[in-house]
C-alpha cells in the first residue's frame, strides 16, 4: 500500500485532536482541525502539492486559531465563582486543632487534613481545641469557644 499524503494529514488531525485532551491548551485542536482540512482537500485533490499543503495548513490553523478560539473559550471556560460568595456555613463552628501557640494573633490549626493559617484575638496554646468563627480565603479566624453555643 502506498502512503498517501492525505493519509499523513488525517493520522497528523487525529493526533492533534486527542493531544488536546492532554495538553488542555485549547490551541492543538485547531491545528488538527486545519490538518482534517487540508487532509480532505488534499483527499479530494483540490491541494496535490506539498508547499500548498503546507500553506494551507497555516493557513486554516491560524486563521480557526483566532477566529473560533475566543468564542469556544467561552463556552468550555465556566463559571468563575467569586471568593466572596464562598458559602462560609460549612466553614463556621467547626472544630480545629491549635498545632502552634498564637503569638500576636496569629498561629496555625490543623483542620480537614491540612494545616491552616489562623488568627485569634485570645491566646490559644498547641494541643487543644478551637472553633471556626470566619474565613478570608485560605485563612482562618479562630476562637477558644464554640459560636455555635454563644446563642444557646
Amino acid at each position: 500500500m502506498v502512503f498517501s499524503s492525505y493519509v499523513f494529514w488525517l493520522i497528523f488531525a487525529m493526533v492533534l485532536i486527542i493531544s488536546e485532551t492532554l495538553l488542555m491548551s485549547f490551541v492543538a485542536v485547531f491545528f488538527g482541525l486545519g490538518a482534517l482540512i487540508v487532509g480532505v482537500l488534499t483527499w479530494l485533490g483540490l491541494m496535490s502539492s506539498l508547499p500548498w499543503q503546507l500553506a494551507g495548513f497555516a493557513g486554516f490553523s491560524v486563521a480557526l486559531l483566532f477566529i473560533a478560539r475566543g468564542r469556544f473559550q467561552e463556552v468550555f471556560k465556566g463559571d468563575v465563582v467569586p471568593a466572596s460568595s464562598q458559602d462560609a456555613s460549612d466553614l463556621i463552628g467547626q472544630r480545629v486543632e491549635v498545632l502552634t501557640p498564637f503569638e500576636q494573633g496569629k498561629g496555625v490549626v490543623f483542620f480537614r487534613g491540612a494545616r491552616w493559617t489562623a488568627y485569634s484575638d485570645e491566646p490559644l496554646v498547641p494541643n487543644t481545641s478551637a472553633w471556626i468563627v470566619d474565613h478570608t480565603s485560605i485563612t482562618l479566624t479562630v476562637s477558644s469557644t464554640n459560636p455555635n453555643q454563644k446563642n444557646k
